[in-house]
């Protein structure tokens, strides 16, 4: 199996060596605004992305994660931190002069805020401290992978939230409890031990933790990725975690994950499994749904969908959930396209095979029309047709 799983890590970095330059030049500063649910009230939430330095490093030493289009960066390693918060601060005093500032920033580098090689720890805490001084702002949002998250990274957190009553949340992308999906499927590269060591850390800093479900990973049937996705919910809360996160894959540029969708090897969920998943588990902790295509940047170029007639309604339902948490409005959606996902999802079960036997079992079946030539072909037959309007 590694054997088999190396050469899926050899082609998805592949992959990543072939993206232009444009792609990270376009995402110098990004902004996205909406609304979000938060401590009992439907708050204005602003996503700053921050992609003006390396990238992530997991991405750089092995292409990193299957499906992830958010870790590209620039590359760039300044030698004077205040390149770094030059965006920061311009968007400071946008917020500060606009008409509603926020009450809930989340702040992205595309990958680990807390890796002092992605980001240094100079410019960690005067990001941090620029957006924590906005009199509107109740809380940040960060994002590390678990090996990251150490006592020392956390104490300038810490003091930040003690200092300006500001509340810090640390998101982590467990995306699944199978260690084996985790690393064969995903490419996550840490276990669920290290997970467990970084939510205990937070904790007892006194900080708030998020951690990021990933619904269907490739090479899991629709029902094995809502199955997954619910024991894994179960299984970050009774861990502590505080929020969960519910990212709804969609296919983004420049992956393995994209390849296997050209490939036809690969359909993103139904938005009914989405809407299963929440219902299962909506009533233990704090659920909310990502992957919407009006929120996500990078913009996605598939994202999960039912059919032509319903899609668009299912997704403004979903929004309106993460704007209030009210399950009805997941509850507010029929269509005839839900009889073939239960149909679907009632073939899935007649599967007898362990998931670990499958998934062996599909990469081998798929592993020898797998390459760098074919992926760049089709990528460039897609892209025409879609530039044509198909």
């Amino acid at each position: 199996m590694r054997k088999l799983h190396r050469k899926l890590v050899t082609l998805h970095h592949q992959i990543r060596q072939h993206s232009p330059p444009c792609l990270a030049m376009n995402r110098v500063v990004s902004q996205v605004n909406y609304r979000e649910w938060m401590h009992g009230k439907t708050v204005k939430r602003v996503v700053l992305f921050l992609p003006v330095i390396r990238g992530c490093q997991w991405r750089l030493s092995c292409g990193g994660c299957f499906p992830c289009g958010m870790a590209y960066g620039l590359g760039i390693n300044p030698e004077h931190p205040s390149i770094e918060i030059k965006p920061v601060v311009e968007k400071t005093i946008e917020w500060l002069v606009g008409e509603e500032a926020p009450e809930w920033v989340c702040v992205y580098n595309e990958g680990s805020f807390l890796n002092p090689w992605e980001l240094s720890p100079f410019a960690q805490s005067v990001i941090l401290t620029l957006i924590a001084q906005i009199e509107s702002v109740k809380r940040i949002t960060i994002e590390s992978r678990p090996e990251f998250i150490t006592p020392d990274s956390l104490k300038p957190l810490e003091e930040i939230t003690n200092t300006y009553g500001v509340e810090v949340e640390i998101g982590i992308g467990i995306e699944v409890r199978n260690d084996f999906v985790r690393e064969v499927c995903v490419n996550k590269g840490f276990s669920w031990e290290e997970f467990r060591r970084g939510i205990k850390a937070i904790r007892e800093r006194g900080l708030r933790s998020l951690a990021y479900v990933f619904l269907k990973p490739p090479f899991l049937t629709e029902r094995e990725a809502i199955e997954e996705a619910v024991s894994t919910v179960e299984a970050c809360f009774n861990e502590g975690v505080d929020a969960i996160s519910l990212e709804v894959a969609s296919i983004h540029e420049w992956t393995l994950l994209e390849y296997l969708w050209l490939k036809g090897f690969y359909r993103v969920p139904w938005l009914w499994s989405a809407l299963e998943v929440v219902r299962r588990v909506w009533d233990i902790g704090e659920i909310r749904i990502g992957g919407e295509p009006q929120t996500y940047f990078p913009q996605s170029e598939k994202a999960a969908y039912n059919c032509d007639e319903c899609t668009k309604r299912i997704w403004m339902n979903i929004r309106h959930y993460n704007e209030t948490h009210v399950l009805e409005h997941l509850q507010n959606g029929s269509c005839k396209c839900r009889e073939e996902w239960i149909e679907e999802i009632s073939l899935n079960d007649k599967v007898k095979k362990s998931l670990e036997e499958r998934i062996i079992e599909r990469i081998k079946e798929i592993e020898g029309k797998l390459n760098i030539e074919d992926y760049l072909l089709r990528k460039s037959l897609y892209t025409s047709f879609r530039e044509l309007g198909g």
